[in-house]
């Protein structure tokens, strides 16, 4: 059961992967930037909300989403995979 803490980032970034797996990519953003709200330093969520911006074509706005995870964790192997993954839609090589 999720908290009723407004502030709970856990319960708010289970709410959030719940919606990007949903397709809820909009949903999903609002939790990871209510996390954000709380802890400007969760890698989780600033990926979490990278790959949802990535999943709506937000290339720009998921790059610096995953620019700000490694920042904070330069060995978040998701964040650059999603970069790179980014760097071929935009090379046009995938």
């Amino acid at each position: 059961m999720l908290s009723t803490n407004a502030d709970d980032t856990y319960a708010l970034s289970f709410k959030g992967s719940s919606y990007d797996g949903l397709g809820e990519y909009e949903k999903a953003i609002e939790c990871f930037d209510r996390v954000l709200e709380v802890d400007k330093n969760d890698e989780f969520a600033w990926t979490s909300k990278g790959s949802a911006l990535y999943s709506l074509k937000r290339y720009d706005d998921a790059v610096s989403c995953f620019d700000r995870a490694l920042e904070i964790d330069p060995q978040s192997l998701e964040a650059v995979q999603f970069k790179e993954l980014i760097a071929q839609r935009r090379s046009g090589t995938i």
